[in-house]
């Protein structure tokens, strides 16, 4: 049987439960597959200044897959040089991981500004992508729909790549930027504590309040 990975990416600064339910709706459509979470290096789209610490995240991202056996922790992008983009991320994995049915799993927000990534129709058709769709973003401009249009025809004939699904995602909008501002606002306390013991993994808060982060 052919495995199937899905490439989790992003900042995870600090990973949350949005990011976990992605990953397992992700594995709910493909049960024997794995997912790896990929923290950023340096995300071209975001300044360096504004992220927490490499190992950092690389530590709370373990901690988040800790009790998760299908999921586990890359550190790809950080360990190499200068900004990080998808399609060289892919590239990566196409080369140490041939004859792997390669999915990269995002955001709705993500498909909206996906013709806009580097080498994006080149990436089109080297990966299949999973999509978290909430519906909260208002309809697709028609660049975005016709790419949809081409992914969903490619999933419908099974090809090996090019193919785009959306996932079954639970509408969950909190995201870390939020997450980050009740972590400074709230020095642990509550109700601030109830609303991020909600949204983060219990490991990664403790990791958290152990290292004084975002305070």
């Amino acid at each position: 049987m052919q495995r199937t990975i899905g490439l989790l990416g992003g900042s995870f600064d600090p990973p949350h439960n949005a990011h976990l339910a992605m990953a397992e709706s992700f594995l709910r459509q493909f049960p024997t597959a794995e997912v790896i979470l990929l923290p950023a290096g340096t995300p071209y789209h975001k300044p360096q200044a504004t992220q927490t610490a490499a190992h950092h995240r690389l530590n709370m991202c373990l901690a988040a897959v800790a009790n998760h056996p299908a999921l586990s922790v890359s550190d790809i992008d950080m360990v190499r040089q200068g900004n990080t983009y998808t399609f060289d991320t892919v590239q990566i994995f196409r080369e140490i991981l041939p004859n792997t049915n390669l999915w990269w799993i995002m955001g709705e927000d993500s498909l909206r500004s996906i013709h806009q990534w580097k080498h994006s129709q080149a990436l089109l058709n080297t990966v299949n992508f999973a999509v978290a769709y909430r519906g909260n973003g208002g309809a697709f401009d028609s660049v975005t729909q016709q790419i949809i249009e081409q992914g969903q025809k490619a999933a419908a004939e099974n090809t090996p790549t090019g193919q785009i699904r959306f996932l079954d995602m639970p509408c969950d909008d909190i995201s870390s930027t939020q997450i980050r501002q009740l972590l400074q606002q709230s020095s642990f306390r509550q109700p601030e504590k109830d609303i991020l013991q909600r949204n983060i993994p219990v490991s990664v808060l403790q990791y958290i309040e152990e290292n004084q982060l975002y305070q």
